[in-house]
């Protein structure tokens, strides 16, 4: 028997079973778009709450605008494919950055929410995630303020539900460290006739250093937590390490380890990125059970 064979196998075992493995492992919330990392680096890091990054409107908005430009990168799992996009630029006092993610798999059923070995296992019913983000961020006695207007959507099968939802944000330089605080994906639901789940409204704190050094190498890293609405508290870490041979080149190498948002996932992940001037090229892996996820993206500041 083949391994995509033997996959399919364990999704139609999993179906035929008396109450559903699908149910007894779904997943908490949805759509399942909201809980993946955005970016190769987001993907590393992790507590991304702080993070000073074009992807900061996937995160904590107030850290928009404290880098400028455009990320475009992309995701593997082995059965479904997450494409992203970030722009964040300065319009005078304040910054504004657009995003979107879009999810495309399969799904062993139509109910909610949606069961993320569904990602590497695929299904029978065709499915997809996606997110729209709209966000500003300016400075108010030395505090940064943020807030994103998103519309979110799920689709499985034939059904298919979206809802608008924000997320707000503070951060606060420190010396050499930021320190973020966010509340993300406050808003309505998803609602398909016989299912429906919450977003996953997420509070998180987390601290970014950044500007230190070892020898050759500058080090920066974050750290920080997340706590969703039944409890559940999500440590996450994440170390970087660059080198700079020459003026101009730059080689980063990642680690980072998280207590998984999905059931699917698993804490270890690693990447790094090669950059020339304005470009940079980043990879990352995440462990999954049942298989790896590749990404890959290009940033342009």
């Amino acid at each position: 028997m083949t391994r995509r064979s033997t996959k399919v196998a364990v999704v139609l075992a999993a179906l035929a079973m008396p109450g559903g493995v699908v149910r007894a492992q779904a997943d908490r919330y949805a759509p399942v778009v909201l809980q993946l990392p955005a970016t190769p680096r987001a993907a590393v890091l992790g507590a991304t709450t702080a993070a000073r990054d074009i992807e900061a409107i996937f995160s904590n908005p107030a850290m928009i605008g404290v880098a400028s430009g455009t990320v475009v990168g992309g995701a593997r799992y082995e059965a479904a494919t997450l494409l992203s996009l970030a722009s964040a630029s300065s319009l005078g006092s304040f910054a504004v950055a657009v995003g979107a993610q879009y999810l495309d798999a399969h799904a062993p059923g139509d109910r909610l929410p949606y069961w993320s070995y569904a990602l590497h296992l695929g299904g029978h019913q065709p499915a997809s995630s996606a997110v729209g983000t709209f966000a500003l961020a300016t400075t108010w006695r030395g505090i940064r303020v943020g807030a994103a207007a998103k519309y979110v959507e799920q689709r499985q099968g034939a059904l298919q539900d979206g809802a608008p939802s924000l997320d707000l944000g503070l951060a606060k330089d420190l010396s050499r460290m930021t320190a973020g605080l966010a509340v993300q994906n406050i808003g309505a639901g998803i609602h398909f006739p016989a299912s429906s789940a919450q977003l996953p409204l997420r509070i998180s704190a987390g601290l970014a250093a950044y500007g230190y050094t070892a020898g050759p190498f500058d080090l920066s890293g974050t750290a920080g937590a997340a706590v969703l609405p039944d409890g559940l508290l999500l440590p996450a870490a994440g170390l970087e390490v660059g080198y700079v041979p020459l003026d101009g080149y730059n080689f980063q190498v990642r680690a980072g380890i998280r207590r998984p948002e999905l059931r699917a996932q698993q804490p270890l992940s690693f990447g790094g990125s090669a950059s020339l001037d304005r470009f940079s090229l980043e990879y990352a892996y995440e462990d999954w059970v049942g298989g790896g996820a590749h990404r890959l993206a290009l940033r342009v500041r």
